[in-house]
């Protein structure tokens, strides 16, 4: 029979593990080995990757090199000379931006001037209604004491009537009918300057003009019959 193991007495320094502690442990290993397998077989294939750019990349920078050959030459048969592209490329941009800015300035100065003649022709039509405005005040002033003379004319007129008709002077009379006929045209040419200076106001009005109509003269008084 055979004799069981027994454990030490003293474990302090003795790592336990159970059974399936110890069965995932092996399993473990068993994947960190195909794990590393893998990893090599990728490694490989970096390896050739990196190979086959490398080859790629001399073959690009032969390429290049042959491209700045052609380029050189062509400009040494153009231009005599080697052109820097880096600044030739740059010009042009701060070129187009130049342009740009003149075509900015060119439509600020063109708004400028077409602000300025706004304001100038705004001006002249301030003073232009001004003026309008005087005129068509001062005329209608002009109107209101011409229909104020022609009421004081006309009753003037109608007691030199009444008086005519009331009281008859053989020696007077001829005198009477020369003053009521002075008196009559003077009226009459009141009468023209009257519509004269309407006409002028409606073509005043028809400029835009504000116009401040005077007070009306008051009605003449009639004597009594």
């Amino acid at each position: 029979q055979t004799e069981r193991a027994l454990p030490p007495a003293d474990l302090s320094e003795c790592l336990v593990f159970t059974h399936d502690g110890l069965e995932r442990l092996a399993a473990r290993i068993g994947e960190l080995v195909d794990e590393k397998a893998e990893l090599r077989k990728r490694q490989k294939e970096l390896r050739r990757k990196k190979e086959q750019l490398a080859k790629e990349r001399k073959a690009k920078v032969s390429r290049n090199s042959e491209l700045e050959a052609r380029v050189l030459d062509v400009q040494l048969l153009k231009f005599g000379q080697e052109v820097d592209l880096d600044a030739l490329n740059n010009f042009t941009v701060n070129k187009s931006a130049e342009e740009l800015r003149e075509k900015v300035s060119v439509l600020e100065q063109k708004q400028q001037r077409s602000l300025a003649q706004w304001d100038a022709r705004l001006k002249q039509a301030k003073l232009e209604l001004v003026r309008t405005t005087q005129e068509n005040t001062a005329a209608l002033e002009r109107v209101g004491l011409l229909l104020e003379s022609q009421a004081t004319l006309e009753g003037t007129l109608n007691k030199t009537q009444n008086a005519g008709s009331a009281v008859s002077v053989p020696t007077s009379g001829q005198e009477e009918s020369i003053e009521r006929g002075r008196l009559v045209q003077v009226v009459k040419l009141q009468s023209k300057e009257i519509d004269a200076l309407k006409v002028e106001i409606n073509m005043l009005r028809r400029k835009g003009g504000h116009v401040y109509s005077p007070a009306p003269p008051p009605p003449a008084q009639l004597p009594p019959q």
